[in-house]
């Protein structure tokens, strides 16, 4: 993240071309938020996983994986 020019940076993405995304103001303020907040990484890989996977049990869907 660049929240100095309120971007968000994908280094690895399907095309194999990094990529900047802007961030709306609320993003931005919920970024700048954890950060504040939080030590190292914002986003932990555990914690995307398990989010998208009750995520995904609670809307009871199958054959689904992240970028569906």
């Amino acid at each position: 993240m660049d929240l100095s020019r309120g971007v968000i940076r994908l280094e690895i993405t399907k095309s194999g071309r990094r990529r900047e995304v802007p961030l709306n103001g609320d993003s931005y303020q919920a970024l700048v938020s954890l950060t504040q907040k939080a030590e190292g990484r914002v986003f932990q890989t555990r914690f995307i996983k398990t989010a998208y996977n009750n995520a995904v049990a609670i809307a009871k869907l199958d054959d689904v994986n992240f970028h569906t």
